[in-house]
C-alpha cells in the first residue's frame, strides 16, 4: 500500500485491512515493504506519507498502533509523524538503553520538524528477569535517568511473549497484573 502512494498510484486502503473476529483488524506489511525505504528517498514529503494514508481509515478506530522495527529510517520517521503517542519497549539490556537515546533525538527532531503534538507515553521494559541483578541494574538506570520524566513499566520474562495483551493492558489499565509499574 505505501509503494502504491510513492508510485502515486489510486488504492483504496479499505482493501488492505484484515478484519478478525476478535474485533481487532490488521494491516499487515508484506516483502514489498523492504523496498519502501528505498523508494521514498525521492519522494517530496516523504516523512508524511503514512500520516496521510492513516487519515482515510482514523475516524474508524479508537487506537490504531504502528509496530515499528528497531531501526531509525525513514519508515520509523513516518510512523513517528503519523503518531499521536509513543510507547517504547525495550529490552532489559545496556545495548537497548543506547539504542533509546538515539530514538529519543530522533522523536525531539519528529517533533520540531513534523509532529510537535507527539507524546511519549511510557516506556515498557521487556523480558525483564528480576531475579537477576543485571535486570534490575537496567531497570534502575531507566529509572534514575528517565523516570522522573516518563512513565517507566516493566513485564516479567513470562508475560514478555505476549505483546498484544501486553499494549492493550498498558493503554487501558497501566496497573493491571500484565503490566506492572516499578515506579
Amino acid at each position: 500500500m505505501l509503494g502504491e502512494i510513492v508510485q502515486q498510484k489510486p488504492f483504496d486502503p479499505a482493501g488492505y485491512i484484515l478484519h478478525q473476529d476478535e474485533g481487532v483488524d490488521l494491516l499487515p506489511a508484506n516483502i514489498d515493504l523492504a523496498m519502501v525505504e528505498m523508494n521514498l528517498v525521492g519522494v517530496m514529503g516523504r516523512e508524511t506519507v503514512l500520516r496521510e494514508l492513516l487519515e482515510a481509515v482514523r475516524g474508524q478506530y479508537d487506537y490504531i498502533l504502528l509496530d515499528c522495527c528497531p531501526s531509525l529510517g525513514t519508515l520509523t520517521a513516518n510512523a513517528l509523524t503519523a503518531a499521536d503517542e509513543v510507547i517504547i519497549p525495550i529490552l532489559a539490556h545496556y545495548l537497548s538503553i543506547k539504542g533509546l537515546e538515539q530514538l529519543l533525538a530522533t522523536i525531539g527532531l519528529v517533533r520540531r520538524k513534523f509532529n510537535p503534538s507527539l507524546q511519549i507515553s511510557g516506556i515498557l521494559i521487556t523480558m525483564a528477569n528480576m531475579r537477576t541483578a543485571y535486570s534490575r541494574d537496567i531497570v534502575a538506570l531507566l529509572r534514575d535517568n528517565y523516570g522522573d520524566k516518563l512513565r517507566i513499566s516493566f513485564t516479567p520474562w513470562r508475560t514478555s511473549r505476549n505483546w498484544c495483551s501486553m499494549l492493550i493492558s498498558l493503554l487501558v489499565n497501566p496497573s493491571s497484573s500484565t503490566v506492572r509499574n516499578p515506579v
